[in-house]
């Protein structure tokens, strides 16, 4: 049985639409590793900060991509 002291009452979540620089803001300011991804309330997925980051590190690669090609394409 778990010990309700050790529980959290409140459960942040977000829904499916969110953003990622808002889940990882979200994280930050509460200090939380786990979102619960929720829809017309039910669990649909969870969202951590593994996954936040590594989305994070393929937008800036997409877009460091990109510059780099748009850089080329004017020189």
């Amino acid at each position: 049985m778990v010990d309700s002291e050790l529980m959290t009452r409140e459960v942040l979540y977000v829904g499916s639409a969110t953003s990622v620089e808002n889940c990882i803001s979200l994280m930050t300011e509460k200090r939380v590793r786990y979102l619960p991804v929720m829809e017309k309330r039910h669990l649909v997925g969870v969202v951590t900060q593994g996954d936040v980051v590594k989305q994070l590190i393929a937008d800036q690669k997409f877009e460091n991509v990109e510059l780099e090609r748009y850089i080329h394409e004017e020189c």
